[in-house]
C-alpha cells in the first residue's frame, strides 16, 4: 500500500484506486497532483466536487488510457489528467511550485 503524501487532501480508498490505475496504465511514468488539493495546511477544506488534477512526466504518456480507466472508477469528483510535455512553460513553472509526488512513491 503506497503513502498518501502529507500534502495530498484525497481519502485513502480513493487515492488507491488512482494509483490502481496508474499502476495499470503508465507504470514507467511519474505522477503529480497539483492544484487545490495540494496544501501544507491541516487541516484543509476540500469542497464536495473539487477536482483532482494530476500531470503526468515523461514523453509520450498515455493520458488518454489514464482518462478512460478513471472515467470507470468510483472516484466520486472529477479528475483532470495532463501532460507535463504539452503544458505552456509558464504553467510548468506554476505546477513545480506546488505539487505532491502520487506515483512511484
Amino acid at each position: 500500500m503506497s503513502s498518501i503524501p502529507n500534502n495530498l487532501h484525497i481519502e485513502r480508498r480513493h487515492f488507491d484506486m488512482l494509483i490502481e490505475v496508474i499502476k495499470n496504465t503508465c507504470p514507467h511514468h511519474q505522477v503529480w497532483a497539483y492544484g487545490s488539493r495540494i496544501s501544507d495546511k491541516k487541516p484543509h477544506r476540500i469542497f464536495d466536487g473539487t477536482d483532482l488534477d494530476l500531470v503526468v512526466l515523461g514523453e509520450n504518456p498515455p493520458v488518454y488510457d489514464i482518462k478512460n480507466a478513471l472515467a470507470d472508477c468510483n472516484i466520486p469528483y472529477p479528475i483532470d489528467v495532463v501532460a507535463m510535455q504539452h503544458l505552456p512553460p509558464f504553467f510548468r513553472c506554476e505546477i513545480q511550485r506546488k505539487y505532491a509526488v502520487v506515483y512511484p512513491r
